[in-house]
Parts: structure tokens; C-alpha cells; sequence
């Protein structure tokens, strides 16, 4: 829902997902296409590596939102 309020005020949004199924439905909902790449957030080299090029592409954002989280029990 904020991904589709940011892009409809006409700003630039990237967003990322582990499954590119999940990235692609959530990309058609935005009124306006995002960059979109998946992203395994356990994966400290991969995240650096997305975050670059989207920086690379985009410039330093202004605002980050995430809503990954990792869980491990502790039995």
C-alpha cells in the first residue's frame, strides 16, 4: 500500500522480494512500474549488491521501509 501511495504521488520506487512471482504481482499493482529485483535479505553480500545497483540507478534514497524479517527459534 505504500509502495502504491509513493509511486501514485509520482515518486520513484524500488522494491524487492525474494520471489519474483511475488515482485512482478506486486510491481502490477503500482500505477506507474518500479525497478523490482529479488532480494534474500539472509544474504549479506546479495542485499549490498542489489542495494548498489538501485543506488547506482537511483541515487541515495530519501526514505527506506522494510518489513523483512528473520526468525530463529530458540527451543
Amino acid at each position: 500500500a505504500l509502495a502504491q501511495r509513493l509511486a501514485a504521488s509520482g515518486t520513484e520506487v524500488a522494491i524487492f522480494a525474494r520471489s519474483e512471482e511475488k515482485l512482478r504481482a506486486a510491481n502490477r499493482t503500482l500505477p506507474r512500474p518500479a525497478y523490482a529485483e529479488s532480494l534474500d535479505v539472509t544474504d549479506s553480500a546479495e542485499t549490498r549488491d542489489v542495494l548498489d545497483r538501485a543506488v547506482a540507478g537511483f541515487g541515495v534514497p530519501d526514505l527506506v521501509v522494510t518489513t523483512a524479517g528473520v526468525a530463529r527459534a530458540q527451543w
